[in-house]
């Protein structure tokens, strides 16, 4: 990560290998990582990362698989209380009384990439 002001929440990077490639976790710096044999993928969970944490991660697993058969791999997380596009509600009415609504404001972001596809 190189943006100083970003913080992910609840990465998740997950590679396709099916249980004939045999996978096996080395190591995964920082976060876990773990085969998940029901979805057949390596899945690399980190809860948190920004800056702070470093630029970078490293993820090594071994498989006997070709690189086509782990491909498209995938990066999901969340940037909350943030949005790409600044924006607040100010207030909630009723359309037709006019009656002010209660409401409650949750922003987040979701970044989904898919590589390889």
């Amino acid at each position: 990560m190189t943006a100083n002001d970003i913080c992910l929440e609840d990465v998740h990077i997950t590679f396709p290998c099916p249980p004939s490639g045999r996978p096996a976790i080395a190591s995964a710096e920082p976060g876990e990582a773990v085969y998940d044999a029901g979805n057949q993928q390596v899945h690399w969970h980190i809860p948190s990362m920004d800056s702070n944490d470093g630029s970078s991660g490293n993820l090594e697993f071994i498989a006997a698989a070709d690189i086509a058969s782990l491909t498209p791999y995938q990066f999901e997380a969340v940037r909350r209380d943030k949005t790409k596009c600044p924006m607040d509600i100010l207030e909630c009415y009723h359309q037709e009384r006019k009656d002010a609504i209660p409401y409650a404001l949750i922003k987040s972001s979701r970044y989904t990439f898919v590589i390889g596809a």
